[in-house]
């Protein structure tokens, strides 16, 4: 296994109960330096995630629409158009779930891990996290532990 990547330290939970063990395991994350595949699967996670909150706005602004319709008419095509944008929307975070599942997957197969591995560390990382992981991937350099709780700042 290589151990080029960026450490990270993750808490396991049981597949069973999915509650979080009070033990950890550090895992290696490789950048986008040592793997090109990595930079792609990034791009396509940052473009889906930009679509997905423009499709999610409009989807807001559709449903704002609907209720301040007032004929028959403008209701109908109101509410047909808030059908559209929601499941526009649920579509695009369907597919931003898919590209944060391949970074995630690819960034740990990079650094030398099964694809069984790499399967049960990206279900470790935290969602809310993910951040502070694709920064870590470009740089190339740091250590991060998401076993600690995020501090407001």
């Amino acid at each position: 296994m290589s151990y080029i990547g960026i450490p990270v330290r993750l808490r396991p939970t049981d597949p069973e109960t999915l509650e979080e063990s009070a033990g950890f395991e550090t895992a290696v994350f490789a950048t986008t330096r040592r793997c090109p595949e990595l930079l792609k699967c990034l791009k396509a996670f940052n473009k889906l995630d930009v679509h997905e909150d423009a499709t999610r706005a409009k989807a807001v602004l559709a449903r704002r629409k609907l209720l301040e319709a007032e004929t028959p008419e403008e209701i109908d095509a109101a509410e047909a158009e808030a059908v559209k944008t929601t499941d526009a929307a649920e579509d695009a975070s369907a597919k931003l779930c898919g590209a944060v599942r391949d970074f995630l997957v690819t960034g740990f197969r990079a650094a030398g891990y099964t694809e069984e591995q790499a399967d049960r560390y990206a279900a470790m990382v935290p969602v809310e996290r993910l951040r502070e992981l694709k920064q870590a991937a470009l740089v190339g350099s740091g250590r991060l532990d998401f076993t600690k709780a995020l501090t407001a700042t």
